[in-house]
């Protein structure tokens, strides 16, 4: 997350001719990016481990189904501040775009971006479920497991 903020930042430096460091910083924020949605997926399995020591309940289906709602939303959003950004900035299709049409266009997408990376470096630095937290956890619901039944399915 932290190499994409920078990513992010940097990338306001492209201008018009700069096409070799576009497609370099395009490189690093995709990978980068690619990094952050599987970091996602292995939290979610660490939350609903956590759940399931809370609740005696296994309920992946729950979870998945808001983490997908929560997704469709978010990209939903991200389109719709992105088009009124576009409007906001004085955006015309099939035209020349003015200076500060091309700053603004370079604002939406590279220090908003930035902006929303920094905030998530920080909401995620306060995650609670830390590489010890889990391994309790995963002890415990083992411990648990070995004991005999007890977890049962749904919410």
């Amino acid at each position: 997350m932290v190499l994409a903020t920078c990513v992010y930042a940097a990338s306001f430096a492209y201008h018009e001719g700069t096409w070799q460091l576009w497609l370099l910083l395009a490189a690093v924020v995709g990978a980068a990016n690619a990094c952050t949605m599987t970091l996602g997926a292995s939290l979610a399995a660490d939350v609903i481990d956590s759940d399931e020591l809370a609740t005696g309940h296994r309920r992946e289906g729950a979870f998945m189904g808001v983490w997908s709602f929560m997704d469709k939303a978010a990209i939903g959003l991200a389109i719709f501040v992105g088009m009124q950004g576009l409007h906001a900035v004085g955006y015309t299709p099939n035209v020349d775009q003015t200076p500060a049409v091309i700053t603004g266009i370079k604002f939406l997408y590279c220090i908003l971006p930035a902006v929303c990376h920094i905030i998530a470096v920080i909401l995620f630095q306060r995650f609670p479920i830390t590489p010890e937290v889990y391994a309790d956890i995963r002890a415990r619901l083992d411990r648990r497991g070995a004991d005999g039944p007890g977890v049962r399915a749904g919410g």
